[in-house]
């Protein structure tokens, strides 16, 4: 769909969708189009372009506020090459998360070997409380499947033992506005067929410290899409946020959703929430979920 005939349709929403610039092609030589949009037509703006998306094509992201720095599209050069694409539908999106859940479970040594794994590095895993621990010898690799089922045996019997002083440990917080969402926030459209095709298409490089790729994040995005609903709404140079439509509402769903987050996302518990117990507590069962690397 032309984009003055999804503006057609977005007024026929009662919503007004601004002059776009151009300002890359992706991978499939298809254009990238942003606009700035007021922060009060964000959320409705965007919903209405979903709505749309089979219709018109375009995938809308909301890309946070306008700054030179980290735009999403920065990885985009003009080369064509839809491999990524190709590559993103073959990977076993389950066998990924457990590859990258092996791979972060690794700790730094003392001769400055990086996190992501060395002959040298120190094993690592989760606690049945979601605390990362170090093994004192050599152990089988973590297996996510069955650390989530610890977590969640933990997170059961934590509840049970809840008092109304203390409240319940499983209790989710309300969803909170995107981040991504400013007074002047950038709305981006990109043509794709569904919205876990996006890093893909921008070669997007928000992760490289941990060595994903577009085909990467597109495989996981799409397995959150599939098991929970996840949609992607917002993407900035390193951000990316999901509208979560299926969130797990039980301890074990949310012990599994907290350690595929984890292990997509390692940033948000070793630099953030600070356990996963704490992620499957406060953030899986939500609406919204923020995934940022450094």
């Amino acid at each position: 769909m032309p984009i003055p005939v999804l503006r057609t349709a977005c007024a026929q929403r009662g919503r007004s969708l601004p002059e776009m610039d151009r300002v890359a092609v992706d991978i499939a030589g298809s254009p990238v189009y942003v606009a700035a949009v007021p922060e009060a037509d964000v959320v409705p703006l965007w919903s209405s372009l979903r709505a749309l998306h089979e219709s018109s094509g375009w995938w809308p992201v909301l890309s946070g506020a306008p700054s030179p720095a980290l735009p999403p599209w920065e990885m985009l050069d003009g080369a064509l090459d839809t491999s990524a694409l190709g590559l993103g539908d073959k990977h076993d999106p389950v066998s990924l998360l457990q590859d990258l859940y092996a791979r972060t479970f690794l700790i730094e040594d003392t001769d400055g070997a990086g996190r992501h794994g060395s002959p040298t590095s120190k094993a690592a895993r989760f606690s049945a409380a979601g605390e990362l621990v170090e093994l004192s010898s050599p152990d089988p690799a973590p297996n996510l499947v069955h650390d989530a089922a610890d977590l969640a045996q933990n997170l059961i019997a934590e509840s049970r033992l809840a008092t109304p002083e203390r409240g319940s440990r499983f209790a989710p917080e309300p969803s909170t506005p995107w981040s991504v969402a400013s007074p002047s926030t950038l709305l981006m459209l990109v043509r794709a067929s569904a919205g876990h095709e996006v890093p893909a298409l921008l070669r997007w490089g928000g992760a490289g410290n941990h060595a994903l790729e577009g085909d990467h994040h597109m495989a996981v995005l799409r397995h959150f899409h599939e098991e929970y609903g996840a949609d992607l709404v917002g993407m900035t140079g390193d951000v990316i946020e999901l509208l979560v439509d299926r969130a797990p509402t039980t301890p074990g769903g949310a012990a599994l959703a907290a350690m595929e987050m984890y292990a997509y996302c390692p940033d948000i518990v070793d630099q953030g929430i600070g356990s996963v117990a704490a992620l499957a507590e406060k953030v899986a069962p939500t609406s919204g979920w923020f995934l940022w690397w450094d």
